[in-house]
């Protein structure tokens, strides 16, 4: 992600903080990675106005399948 998005391992982890802190992701551990994913709480709460944003990005073929239910 860090390439993907241009910025540094630091800042991508502040601010993924900030999101983990709002209720919008969680992640699950899995050894020394984290895996992260719209907490289910926002992603109902907000469906209506984020799944049209992600699917209308260039990449959204890759997006996850939590954006196609």
């Amino acid at each position: 992600m860090v390439k993907k998005m241009n910025t540094s391992q630091s800042n991508l982890s502040k601010h993924f903080g900030a999101l983990l802190r709002l209720g919008v992701l969680n992640y699950k551990q899995v050894g020394k990675e984290r895996f992260y994913f719209l907490n289910q709480k926002f992603k109902n709460e907000w469906k209506n106005i984020v799944e049209p944003q992600v699917m209308s990005l260039p990449n959204s073929k890759y997006a996850c399948s939590c954006t196609h239910k």
